[in-house]
C-alpha cells in the first residue's frame, strides 16, 4: 500500500509541477515548499535529475520576471558563490548534490522572496500561502495514515514501530509545519473551513504523537501567537469558538482513541525525563570544533573542512560517523568562519527588511514567531531542509507586500492587520 501511495503522490507531485510551469506566474514561490516537502516524503521511482530538472525551471521562471532580485541580500549571492568555489574540496559529490541543490535553492529563495512580494498586496500573500499550507497539512496527514496502515517505519525514530507512523519523515522532516500551522489557523478560524479545521486538528494531533519536541512546542506557539492576533483584531468571538472547538475534538480524541496511551508510549521510548540539556551531543559540538580548530589546527579556520563532511571529521571521530547537528556548527565545519558570517548576515538581512515594514503589532507577532522558531530550529538544525527555510522566509516577509488600503480617521489602530491577513 505504501509503494502506491508513494506512486500516486509522485505522480502527483511532477504533475502540480508542470501545471505550476505553464499555469502560474512568480506565485509559483508559493508551492515550492509543496514540491520539496512532497519529495522528501516520498521514495522516489523517477531518477533525481527530473526532480533537479522541473524545480530549476520553476525556479528559473519566477527569476524571469524578477531579474534583478540579488541586490536585495548581497550575502546570499557571496554565500552561493563561496558554496560554488568550495566544491573543489568535496570527494563525493554524488554524496553532496541534494544538500547542495538545497542550500543553493535557498540562497536564491532569500533575495527573490522580497523581489515577489514587492508586487503583491499582503492578502493576496497570505492567501498563496494559506493554500499551500493545507496542501502540505493534507500531505503530512496522508502520509501519516498510508504509512501507519502500512506498517512502514524504516527510520523508527525514537524506536517508534507501531502505532502511528510517519513513513520517511523523522526529525528535522516536521520542521516545516509548524509555519504551516501558523499560516493555516488564522483563515481557517476566520473564514469557517470545517473540512480544511479537521485536517488541521487531526494533523496537530498527529504533531504531538511525533515526541518531535522543537516542532510540538512551536506547533503550540504557532496556535497561541495567531490566537492572540485574532483577540488584538477583536475576534473574541471567534477565539472562543475555536477554544471550544478544540476542547470538544480533544475530548472526542481522548475518549474515543487510544492518544494518551500512545502518547505515554512513545513519552517513555524517548526517555525524555533521563535526558537532561547538557547532555545533548549537539551542545559539545561547539567545544570539540573550538578545539579542532585553534588548538590541533586540523582544518582552515577561514573555509572550514568541506561541505557537508562531518561524519566522522571532528572531535577526533569521538561520535563516529554522527554528523554535526547544529546549523552553526555544521556551516562552520563546511565554510570555516566566512561562510558562517556571511549565512549570519544574510538571516540578519532578511530580518532587517522585515522589520523596516512592520505596520502593525500583527507584523511585529508574525516576525517574533520566526525569529523563535528560526533560533529552536538553529539549534536543532538541519538549515539544508529547504521546504522548511523557504516555508519560515514566505512567513517572515509578509510585512513587505504592498498595503491594501489606508486607515480612515474613525478605523481601529489594530485593523491595520486586514492589510496583512484578509
Amino acid at each position: 500500500m505504501i509503494n502506491l501511495f508513494f506512486l500516486i503522490t509522485e505522480f502527483a507531485l511532477y504533475s502540480f509541477a508542470i501545471y505550476l510551469l505553464f499555469y502560474k506566474d512568480d506565485r509559483i514561490l508559493f508551492y515550492l515548499p509543496v514540491i520539496f516537502y512532497a519529495y522528501f516524503m516520498i521514495n522516489p521511482v523517477a531518477p533525481a535529475s527530473l526532480h533537479y530538472l522541473l524545480t530549476s525551471l520553476l525556479i528559473g521562471k519566477i527569476i524571469y520576471y524578477h531579474p534583478n532580485f540579488l541586490k536585495n541580500n548581497i550575502f546570499a549571492v557571496l554565500l552561493a558563490l563561496l558554496y560554488l568555489f568550495l566544491l573543489h574540496k568535496t570527494s563525493d559529490f554524488v554524496f553532496i548534490r541534494p544538500y547542495m541543490f538545497s542550500v543553493i535553492s535557498l540562497f536564491i529563495f532569500i533575495p527573490l522572496t522580497p523581489e515577489v512580494y514587492k508586487k503583491y498586496n499582503r492578502p493576496e500573500l497570505f492567501q498563496e500561502l494559506y493554500k499551500s499550507s493545507i496542501i502540505i497539512l493534507v500531505l503530512f496527514v496522508l502520509n501519516a495514515l498510508a504509512s501507519t496502515a502500512s506498517g512502514y517505519a524504516p527510520t523508527e525514530m525514537y524506536g517508534i514501530t507501531s502505532g502511528l507512523l510517519f513513513g520517511n519523515q523523522d526529525t528535522t522532516y516536521f520542521n516545516i509545519l509548524a509555519f504551516t500551522f501558523f499560516a493555516a489557523i488564522y483563515r481557517l478560524i476566520s473564514h469557517k473551513r470545517p473540512i480544511e479545521l479537521i485536517i488541521f486538528i487531526i494533523a496537530l494531533s498527529f504533531i504531538m504523537l511525533s515526541l518531535r519536541r522543537s516542532v510540538m512546542g512551536l506547533s503550540a506557539l504557532a496556535v497561541l501567537t495567531m490566537l492572540i492576533i485574532l483577540v488584538l483584531r477583536g475576534k473574541v468571538d471567534k477565539v472562543i469558538g475555536f477554544v471550544l472547538l478544540s476542547v470538544f475534538a480533544g475530548a472526542i480524541i481522548f475518549f474515543s482513541t487510544d492518544f494518551i496511551q500512545e502518547f505515554i508510549s512513545r513519552y517513555e521510548l524517548r526517555k525524555l525525563d533521563e535526558r537532561e540539556l547538557a547532555e545533548e551531543k549537539r551542545f559539545f559540538e561547539y567545544d570539540m570544533l573550538f578545539k579542532d580548530t585553534f588548538i590541533s589546527y586540523d582544518y582552515d579556520p577561514w573555509l572550514g573542512y568541506g561541505l557537508f563532511d562531518s561524519p566522522g571529521n571532528y572531535g577526533k571521530g569521538a561520535f563516529g560517523d554522527r554528523s554535526l547537528h547544529g546549523d552553526l556548527t555544521n556551516i562552520f565545519h563546511s565554510t570555516g568562519i566566512v561562510g558562517l558570517l556571511l549565512y549570519l548576515s544574510m538571516i540578519a538581512t532578511a530580518f532587517v527588511q522585515a522589520l523596516m515594514r512592520v505596520k502593525s503589532s500583527t507584523d511585529l507577532l508574525i516576525i517574533c514567531f520566526c525569529a523563535i522558531a528560526f533560533g529552536i530550529y538553529t539549534i536543532t538544525g538541519r538549515y539544508t531542509q529547504v521546504d522548511n527555510m523557504l516555508m519560515m522566509i514566505l512567513l517572515l516577509m509578509l510585512p513587505l507586500g504592498k498595503v491594501k488600503r489606508k486607515l480612515l480617521k474613525n478605523d481601529n489602530p489594530n485593523d491595520k492587520i486586514n492589510t496583512v491577513l484578509s
